[in-house]
């Protein structure tokens, strides 16, 4: 999905359009929603946390902060942020490690340039939106060659 908004840049200046890109599946052939449930219970299960998801897979959230909730609410695991922040970095880490085995994710056909000319304007600003944390998105857009900065 993407979305486009115009701007103010400065008050009384000149008017910059905003465009926000979802990352999965508009920019990488990737699908936060299959990788969220398994990495998930991946990283519980390394932080010695034994939890199973419902029987079907049947997650009701999208985002992995809510997904997460689920998960541990279904194994009678209390939410801490301490918890969560800990799941948080080792799927980030888990993420880390699977892009340096397998390689970035697949861009979608002239995705990168597009973007990437958004992003060399002065009269568009980009920005991104995922359901995922942002330290696992910021690696999928930087290793895949998405502008990250600026």
């Amino acid at each position: 999905m993407i979305w486009n908004r115009t701007y103010n840049k400065y008050p009384g200046g000149t008017k910059v359009k905003a465009m926000i890109f979802d990352i999965d599946g508009t920019l990488l052939q990737s699908d936060v929603n299959d990788d969220a449930p398994v990495l998930g219970i991946s990283s519980l299960r390394y932080l010695a946390m034994s939890a199973c998801v419902r029987p079907g897979g049947c997650i009701h959230n999208s985002l992995f902060s809510g997904i997460l909730a689920e998960i541990l609410n279904d194994n009678a695991i209390e939410t801490t942020s301490e918890r969560v922040g800990a799941v948080r970095d080792h799927f980030v880490e888990s993420v880390r490690r699977h892009l340096s085995e397998q390689g970035p994710f697949v861009e979608m056909p002239g995705a990168r340039t597009f973007v990437q000319n958004l992003h060399n304007s002065t009269m568009y600003r980009i920005a991104y939106a995922t359901g995922g944390w942002r330290g696992s998105a910021l690696l999928k857009l930087s290793l895949s060659g998405f502008p990250i900065t600026g």
